[in-house]
């Protein structure tokens, strides 16, 4: 799973709106491929900015 770092609309989860600092992506019930996951990392995106920070391990999250 990934950190939201910018709030946006998934268009391949149903529209699912993801917002900074609430929810971590993928959302329970949802998956990503690693090439979308690079995408939203990435500032070659229609908007021009990241909306996923770094991969949040198993143990870090509290």
């Amino acid at each position: 799973m990934y950190e939201v770092i910018e709030t946006f609309i998934e268009k391949n989860h149903e529209n699912f709106k993801y917002i900074a600092g609430k929810h971590t992506y993928p959302a329970d019930g949802y998956k990503s491929t690693k090439k979308r996951v690079t995408e939203l990392q990435g500032n070659k995106n229609k908007y021009k900015r990241p909306f996923l920070g770094e991969e949040i391990k198993a143990s870090d999250k509290k």
